[in-house]
């Protein structure tokens, strides 16, 4: 794994995750899927929130997260000015996750089960 230091304003940062494959269920494989992205340890990566996003034309529809590190990857430290968005590989072929922190659109943070709203 690359060199990560702790940085206090990461810390403090949450980051939204999207583009996760519809496979990553559990806020355990996000973490996973994440740390290998930027090369750091799992237990580093604190994964909040794990929905199903809402775009409409994604089939099977891919996952949106939101999270915290607790090491700043070395990809962060070479930070330009005003960035707030970074792609990162995820795997092997096509597989890109976003990682952001300007929160730009709808952001769902869980799954709601679709409940019968008949009448009885």
């Amino acid at each position: 794994m690359a060199s990560a230091t702790r940085d206090p304003d990461w810390i403090r940062t949450v980051f939204r995750l999207s583009g996760i494959p519809n496979g990553a269920t559990t806020r355990d494989n996000v973490a996973a899927l994440v740390a290998n992205a930027l090369g750091v340890d799992t237990d580093s990566v604190n994964v909040y929130s794990l929905a199903t996003t809402l775009t409409p034309w994604e089939m099977p529809p891919s996952r949106v997260a939101t999270l915290m590190l607790l090491q700043s990857p070395a990809l962060l430290a070479t930070l330009k000015d005003g960035q707030s968005q970074w792609t990162l590989r995820a795997g092997m072929g096509d597989n890109h996750l976003v990682l952001d922190t300007h929160f730009r659109g709808l952001t769902p943070l869980n799954d709601v089960a679709h409940r019968n709203t008949s009448p009885e």
